[in-house]
């Protein structure tokens, strides 16, 4: 029974490494820009090993280091990167149904490596998912964001200044790729999507609100109308 258990795991975490190893691949030049921004923030080494190491989250991570050189309060800052995030305790809800194979020890550890990536491989993954399927599809993205972070701090002098720019770029062209898919499949979030860019410029341009807590008020207005909307039907 042992070596059924031990043969079966080990085939789960080969399967985790070879599905989420294109991913971790995809996060290498985004990785690389975010060590370069970090590095030209101020921010030292092990401040940039730890964002990563700790947080885990790309977009949050740009964001909130151009909060931090705006000079936004610590608070304004966490809030913004906690409303950008809420979305992953959505996607692990919604995951929950096809983990009946999961430790529930291991949930805290597999919600801590879920990312938009790792939440697309699981939910089109069609058999129950196990530990350590669900801990490899996350780790491996993880190592390689971590690492290649630490690598774009540590060769921000080296790389030139055009291949410098094409890598920030790769941020852009991520969010365009994880955009259209759901575009493509859903109006309303088109809809809401232009609603919070329209109160967001509104925000901005009145400059009513300090840098930072004008994102957290678009997210808050725009998600508030966006739900009175879909609830009464309008879109």
């Amino acid at each position: 029974m042992n070596r059924v258990r031990e043969k079966n795991t080990t085939k789960d975490i080969k399967k985790g490494i070879a599905i989420s190893l294109p991913v971790g691949i995809g996060y290498i030049s985004i990785a690389i820009a975010f060590g370069l921004l970090a590095r030209n923030s101020g921010l030292t080494l092990l401040d940039t090993f730890l964002f990563s190491a700790m947080v885990f989250a790309g977009a949050s991570q740009f964001m909130a280091i151009e909060l931090i050189v705006a000079g936004v309060p610590t608070l304004g800052i966490a809030i913004s990167v906690f409303l950008i995030n809420l979305r992953l305790l959505v996607m692990a809800t919604s995951l929950g149904v096809k983990m009946e194979r999961v430790n529930k020890k291991s949930i805290p550890l597999i919600g801590f490596l879920l990312t938009d990536e790792s939440f697309s491989v699981l939910s089109f993954t069609k058999d129950k998912i196990s530990t350590a399927y669900a801990i490899f599809v996350g780790l491996i993205p993880y190592l390689f964001w971590v690492g290649f972070t630490v690598i774009g701090y540590l060769v921000g002098d080296i790389l030139p200044e055009k291949l410098k720019m094409s890598l920030e770029i790769g941020l852009t062209a991520m969010f365009i790729a994880l955009l259209i898919p759901s575009v493509k499949r859903n109006l309303k979030g088109i809809v809401v999507s232009l609603i919070a860019a329209f109160i967001y410029i509104i925000i901005f341009y009145l400059n009513i609100l300090p840098t930072g807590w004008d994102i957290v008020v678009g997210i808050l207005l725009s998600t508030l109308i966006g739900y009175i909307l879909i609830r009464k039907g309008t879109i």
